[in-house]
């Protein structure tokens, strides 16, 4: 039967011979549920997607109330001589006639509806991957782009949660690359980052807002993810939950995400619980019976210690008298 590799990557079914040394643009390999990576010494490295958990303290945060009222309504059906007005307005728009003008401002007009979530929570902030687990972003050949050099390992995220509606959506956790614009709030970064985006039900937020209207100081917050990440083959087969793990994504790319909990008032600032060493090859001892001795047997055992004391000072006297 052949392997999960194999199923993965067909091509690695083929007689393992060495093979030349790949150009820099070729080394990474992609499809729907893994990547190959060309290693240093010519060997393969396979990272495998899976979901994964992941915990965000949320360290900084604003928690906002957004009243919308217009919006774009996508669903307007184009009424007859709209297609050919917004052709002719998108290649030739100062030849339009005034009528013509006044008619595709109408094609717009209609297309502004009332906000269908007129009231709506949102929380960004800054948030720090917790548990020893991190996020590597490589780079790869693909989308007609060649492989660069780019890999850096993130654990600190731009946390972003919208409320609408009654319903949690599956949300996305991108790399925030240098390609991309960036904006110049409280919560922006110049640099490279993690953003993560997720809309959930309203009562979620409202219940957050709930607790903070009691509170003089803002809780800690902590953010339970499940994300479509990879992980190469030999982390994935070694690790064990209380080992470093480090997952990854590709530069650019993005991953599915859902949030399972957020928990209000934990702390990271407390200390952690020791932990045993466990290990297959070494054998405890047996426990000692002991058995408690009765109070005759103490009383013998405190009458003889003194007998003997009595006897040592004797024989110290005695050798000094005949020195």
């Amino acid at each position: 039967m052949p392997s999960w590799r194999e199923l993965l990557f067909p091509e690695s079914a083929v007689a393992r011979r060495p093979s030349p040394p790949l150009p820099r643009e070729e080394r990474t390999f992609i499809n729907p549920m893994g990547i190959r990576r060309e290693g240093g010494d010519g060997r393969p490295l396979f990272y495998h997607r899976d979901w994964r958990f992941l915990e965000i303290d949320v360290e900084a945060y604003d928690l906002l109330r957004v009243f919308s009222s217009l919006s774009e309504a996508r669903d307007v059906a184009d009424a007859p001589g709209d297609a050919e007005l917004r052709a002719k307005a998108s290649t030739g728009y100062a030849s339009m006639t005034p009528e013509e003008k006044a008619s595709f401002e109408q094609i717009q007009v209609r297309e502004v509806a009332k906000s269908n979530v007129p009231d709506a929570r949102r929380l960004v902030g800054w948030g720090r991957i917790v548990g020893d687990r991190s996020v590597r972003v490589f780079s790869a050949a693909r989308d007609g782009k060649p492989q660069t050099d780019y890999d850096r390992t993130f654990d600190r995220v731009r946390v972003g949660l919208r409320s609408i509606g009654q319903e949690d959506y599956v949300g996305v956790l991108m790399h925030w690359d240098r390609d991309m614009p960036r904006g110049d709030g409280p919560f922006e970064s110049a640099d490279d980052h993690l953003v993560l985006d997720v809309v959930v039900r309203s009562s979620l937020l409202e219940g957050l807002a709930a607790e903070l209207a009691g509170r003089t100081t803002p809780p800690a917050l902590r953010l339970h993810l499940m994300a479509l990440l990879y992980q190469d083959e030999v982390e994935e087969a070694l690790a064990r939950p209380e080992h470093d793990q480090t997952y990854a994504m590709l530069e650019g790319g993005s991953a599915r995400v859902y949030v399972s909990n957020l928990t209000v008032g934990i702390s990271s600032r407390r200390a952690e619980a020791v932990r045993e060493e466990e290990s297959e090859w070494v054998e405890a001892p047996a426990p000692v019976a002991t058995v408690a001795p009765d109070g005759g047997d103490i009383g013998r055992r405190i009458r003889g210690l003194a007998i003997a004391v009595w006897g040592l000072a004797a024989a110290v006297v005695i050798a000094a008298v005949l020195r």
